[in-house]
């Protein structure tokens, strides 16, 4: 039988509560960098939402479906196309502002 004495339960309950910490903090370190690449993924998925609802818009000033989402690569050539001809703007991404 073993006898447990104040001291030897205190070092149990002191290790026990310093592992605790341990394992608190560093789930905490994983969730911080979680949140970090979520809000940048959100972030993307923003500027992704703002470029669809500018493609619509074009669709709808062109006169195009804008329910066939299937077809965005003949939308894409004809933004290009535009952007040749100094209507649009193309930037370095691929994405197409309007001309000022």
């Amino acid at each position: 039988m073993t006898v447990l004495t104040l001291r030897s339960v205190t070092g149990l309950v002191r290790r026990e509560t310093v592992a605790d910490l341990e394992r608190i903090t560093a789930r905490r370190g994983e969730l911080d960098t979680l949140a970090g690449e979520l809000a940048k993924q959100l972030q993307e998925v923003q500027a992704e939402r703002e470029e669809l609802i500018v493609a619509e818009r074009v669709l709808n000033r062109l006169g195009l479906d804008a329910l066939a989402r299937g077809k965005l690569e003949p939308l894409r050539a004809k933004m290009t196309r535009l952007a040749d001809r100094g209507r649009l703007h193309k930037r370095g991404d691929g994405r197409f502002t309007a001309r000022l």
